[in-house]
């Protein structure tokens, strides 16, 4: 069951590995196939955007799971996945459900708007054209 304990997890998540960007906080967070999954992940973008820094819009807790809608902002400012560094500020929105087992994460599940990411990057067209 989570309880405050999964919130305090994926609290500590965000802040050590991307708002700090300790990715290593994953080895104790999460089982060590998503740690092994994430870090790398995690790593790229803050190349990219070492500046990122993500706030909790909202929490629900239901059962084992842990949902929270999250905002990111940053400066690309490095490589992102091949696109060099625009020096742009971007803002990002998004949803994640962690899953919690024995006091930490087993699976995550996230979505967010990356074509938003893409047009303010300035490497995909906005609605207007």
């Amino acid at each position: 069951m989570a309880d405050t304990n999964g919130k305090d997890l994926v609290v500590r998540y965000l802040e050590e590995a991307w708002n700090n960007g300790n990715v290593d906080a994953c080895d104790e967070l999460f089982t060590p196939e998503l740690a092994a999954r994430l870090k790398p992940l995690i790593g790229a973008f803050r190349a990219g955007f070492p500046d990122w820094h993500c706030v909790i819009d909202d929490f629900v807790v239901e059962g084992d799971k842990v949902v929270n809608r999250w905002t990111g902002k940053a400066t690309h400012t490095g490589n992102f996945f091949g696109i060099p560094a625009t020096g742009r500020s971007v803002t990002v929105e998004g949803i994640t459900i962690h899953q919690i087992a024995d006091g930490r994460i087993v699976a995550d599940w996230s979505q967010s708007d990356q074509m938003v990411l893409m047009q303010q990057l300035g490497v995909a067209p906005g609605p207007q054209g």
